[in-house]
């Protein structure tokens, strides 16, 4: 009997035990070589701008997280592209958009912004990648756009991904001051602040809860795992 799950977490125990599914393989996100397989795999039959070769290590570096299903998504999407824009060859620029698109969404400029708002998002990006330009910790920035995209985002800040398995504390603070970065310059070009930054603080509270509950990096909590009831799947309060 072979059985296939991505949610192995909420399998009943009964099905693990010895002599029901006697081999367990688990298969994780593809690591660098992988990608750059998988990316060959679904680009050499397209008709490619350039060097495939350099343009698949490109992309490779890009694609960090993404699992061969999104991989495939972003060539699909970058055919997509290239046919809407008249060209008869994918090139980089297509590719990249097809990256953004997986991301984060479709542009949505019928979203329009009014000027004020456009100058918010503006500065408010502009603080994420000052932030992440600054801090010796983080990646550099690479991109900055204030077109609006998907059902929320109004604009977003990229920056390089880096493929280490683990993040020293050093790195985890210097994430938590990017990601404030772009409330932090609405309150100083604007003496005022929005509800823009309400995904940059979901992503922040994450960050800094995993900090002290699990990490132990915080010196007055200490070495404790605060959340080990979590993994019973039961709601528990998670401030004092």
């Amino acid at each position: 009997v072979f059985g296939a799950t991505n949610r192995k977490d909420i399998l009943d125990k009964a099905l693990l035990r010895p002599g029901r599914f006697d081999r367990k393989i688990e298969f994780y996100l593809p690591e660098k070589k992988d990608r750059k397989e998988i990316l060959n795999y679904y680009l050499k039959d397209l008709k490619i701008e350039g060097k495939l070769e350099e343009i698949i290590n490109s992309i490779s570096d890009k694609t960090y997280g993404f699992s061969p299903a999104e991989i495939s998504n972003i060539c699909n999407e970058a055919s997509i592209i290239s046919i809407r824009k008249n060209k008869e060859e994918i090139n980089m620029e297509i590719l990249n958009e097809a990256i953004e698109y997986t991301i984060i969404g479709p542009e949505r400029r019928s979203r329009s912004l009014n000027e004020e708002e456009k100058n918010i998002v503006a500065h408010h990006e502009s603080g994420h990648a000052f932030m992440s330009y600054c801090l010796k910790n983080t990646e550099i920035p690479i991109k900055v756009s204030i077109v609006p995209r998907g059902n929320s985002a109004l604009g977003f800040s990229m920056s390089n991904i880096s493929e280490k398995k683990l993040m020293k504390k050093n790195n985890l603070i210097d994430k938590m001051c990017v990601l404030i970065g772009g409330r932090v310059a609405e309150e100083i070009f604007f003496n005022d602040i929005t509800n823009g930054a309400y995904d940059d603080i979901e992503k922040l509270t994450k960050i800094a809860k995993s900090y002290v509950k699990l990490f132990g990096m915080d010196k007055e909590m200490g070495y404790i795992n605060y959340d080990y009831n979590l993994k019973s799947g039961m709601m528990i309060k998670d401030y004092s």
